[in-house]
């Protein structure tokens, strides 16, 4: 019921706007086409029926979901799936705009004009429908506060949002009242779009921020950016349908053409793997030459109309993922050339002559937040010991599994998630038992990093009183608006909680430099610690 009312909303509130600015193309100044009407109306539905029915294969073939953007990436590579992701994500927020626009429409033509004033009757025909008019400036601000509502309950989280418009999709299913449901519809740009943008976040197209869970398993982040850009989309158009679903269905086609072309190349490659491929392949074909036919047919007739922003925006989006892209390999490849810099001495060593260390928990210790297992955190290790030789008796390593949209789909992918943390951590336990250091491990599995790590460091405190905690932060040599957006200074926000918390804490700045080079200078090079 939930996801029929979170989703499926969508489909139905299209067929309330997209048949009538359909037909609204067959009259107009200067030309009357109304005599197509019932030919317009077989054509959609057989358009209907077709894409309805190579989806229902794609779906088939991808059962665990993931929308355009995985199908266009699994099947024709990366750079055709983040075109399909930028155009799902500009398809999303249109979504929003064009469901709420068309629910205010619905609501204001029940309204008669007479009821607006003087003002409102009284208006040049050019100027109905613009910012002179003051029904529809009321219109929008109707349609500004619904598309906030929405924002806000989809903060709280999916569920939440779905279950406080259940009620108004009740009353239209009763009632037929389709303003009820235009307005229920842009609900799944904000259930949608959001898990898009994890979904791009996680391969490194978006900041990885995006790709984070709250505590009610909402992507806030992602909710507030749909929120944020809807409003934007409603204020420029001024509500106007007409333009926004011009653009929204460019992209709406763009990405059925990719992943109806993702399908037919899929099986034209593996007929010989299957042998009932000539029955799959006429499908797809059909639908790709259909999507494409009424993509360029309507770049072409709409461009002027709204169709070359849609284009404009989802081109610069593309370009942005594709610089964004570019930053993270270069951090990277930064990140992984430390490795020659500081080798891993663990593949010379067998285990059994890595000795066993046990430590003191009265004494010194150092409590060391650490990732993935390599020279980054190996460095963080040697730096600290130099900065404090002698004083530390031994160090505890703590990793936070973060639950995000790349793990979050069933409890065996949460287990293989820790499975793997705990064998990164084990690596830095031989790690210092090979230079003479005692050291074991904390793990914490959550969604937010400063929380998990805050619960840490009140239980690691109380068995460890001389504890200090340590984590490594990543400074660039060029510090920039860019980078900050791009990199979460997630250390700095756990010293702020553990400032709060009376617990003491120190940053270690890692500096790495993103041209040829050293990625960064450490007396741990030069030079063994002396051992604890």
């Amino acid at each position: 019921m939930l996801a029929w009312v979170g989703l499926g909303a969508d489909g139905l509130s299209s067929s309330s706007y997209g048949p009538d600015e359909a037909f609204r193309q067959l009259a107009g100044k200067g030309h009357d086409f109304t005599s197509l009407a019932v030919g317009l109306a077989i054509a959609t539905a057989v358009t209907v029926f077709i894409i309805s029915y190579a989806y229902s294969r794609i779906i088939e073939h991808f059962p665990s979901g993931g929308g355009g953007y995985v199908v266009a990436t699994k099947l024709l590579g990366p750079r055709f799936g983040v075109l399909s992701g930028s155009a799902l994500l500009v398809d999303y927020v249109l979504t929003i705009t064009t469901s709420v626009a068309s629910g205010g429409d619905a609501l204001f033509n029940m309204v008669p004009r007479e009821w607006f004033g003087e003002a409102a009757m009284h208006l040049a025909e050019g100027d109905i429908g613009t910012w002179v008019d003051p029904v529809q400036r009321l219109k929008v601000g109707v349609e500004l506060a619904a598309t906030l509502t929405l924002t806000v309950l989809n903060i709280r989280g999916a569920r939440e949002s779905v279950t406080a418009v259940m009620p108004l999709f009740a009353v239209f299913v009763l009632t037929h009242a389709v303003v009820l449901l235009l307005f229920v519809a842009a609900q799944t740009g904000f259930v949608d779009g959001p898990r898009v943008m994890a979904n791009m976040a996680v391969d490194s197209w978006l900041p990885h921020r995006f790709a984070a869970l709250s505590e009610r398993l909402s992507m806030q982040n992602g909710v507030l950016i749909m929120g944020a850009t809807s409003v934007a989309a409603l204020l420029y158009t001024h509500g106007d349908v007409a333009r926004l679903v011009v653009m929204y269905s460019i992209n709406v086609f763009l990405t059925f053409s990719l992943s109806e072309f993702g399908m037919s190349r899929f099986w034209i490659r593996h007929r010989k793997e299957h042998p009932d491929w000539y029955k799959h392949l006429p499908v797809h074909l059909t639908g790709l030459t259909l999507c494409l036919t009424i993509l360029v047919v309507t770049c072409f007739e709409k461009f002027g109309d709204g169709g070359w922003l849609t284009l404009v925006i989802t081109g610069l989006l593309v370009a942005g993922c594709f610089a964004i892209k570019r930053h993270y390999r270069q951090v990277a490849d930064a990140i992984g050339r430390l490795d020659l810099e500081l080798p891993d001495p663990l593949p010379a060593i067998p285990d059994d002559q890595i000795p066993k260390l046990s430590m003191d928990p009265k004494k010194p210790i150092a409590i060391l937040f650490v990732g993935r297992y390599g020279g980054l955190g190996r460095h963080a290790l040697m730096t600290m010991l130099r900065m404090f030789p002698g004083h530390f008796k031994g160090v505890v390593f703590c990793s936070i599994a973060i639950i995000d949209s790349g793990n979050f789909k069933g409890v065996d992918e949460v287990h293989e998630l820790e499975r793997r943390t705990v064998a990164e951590l084990e690596k830095y336990v031989k790690f210092a038992a090979t230079i003479d250091v005692p050291a074991e491990y904390v793990l914490a599995t959550g969604m937010e990093v400063p929380e998990e790590a805050e619960k840490i460091g009140t239980t690691q405190i109380l068995r460890f009183p001389r504890g200090l905690f340590i984590a490594g932060q990543i400074l660039f040599d060029e510090d920039s608006t860019w980078r900050r957006i791009l990199h979460n200074e997630t250390a700095f926000l756990i010293q702020r909680r553990f400032q709060n918390a009376g617990i003491p804490m120190i940053v270690l700045p890692v500096r790495l430099r993103l041209t040829e080079g050293p990625r960064l200078v450490a007396p741990s090079m030069t030079t063994p610690p002396e051992p604890a």
